[in-house]
């Protein structure tokens, strides 16, 4: 049971993790007022800019990937996450990932 709660906690931490990144994106293009994380929109202004659109719109769907198969397969939960880790890392760092 305790192994379900876990994964089902990771789980809403990765639709989190996509919502914030989605306000990213909502921040860059000038919509701010769609913001999932208005108490946050300040940290949002700082990061969000034209420059990092195109990465912010990349990792939304490369988290919202994690995020579907981590839901359909059984995946080992620490290697997933450390494989999300240094992909969003490598996009936003501007170089290619391993992973």
């Amino acid at each position: 049971m305790q192994r379900g709660a876990e994964r089902e906690e990771l789980l809403a931490m990765l639709e989190e993790l996509a919502a914030w990144y989605r306000d990213l994106v909502a921040v860059s293009v000038g919509a701010g007022d769609v913001l999932i994380h208005s108490d946050r929109a300040a940290e949002l202004r700082s990061d969000g800019s034209r420059e990092r659109l195109a990465a912010a719109e990349d990792a939304v769907e490369i988290v919202r990937a994690t995020f579907r198969r981590m839901q359909a397969l059984n995946l080992n939960t620490t290697l997933a996450l450390e494989a999300l880790l240094v992909r969003l890392h490598a996009l936003f760092a501007g170089v290619e990932a391993l992973v």
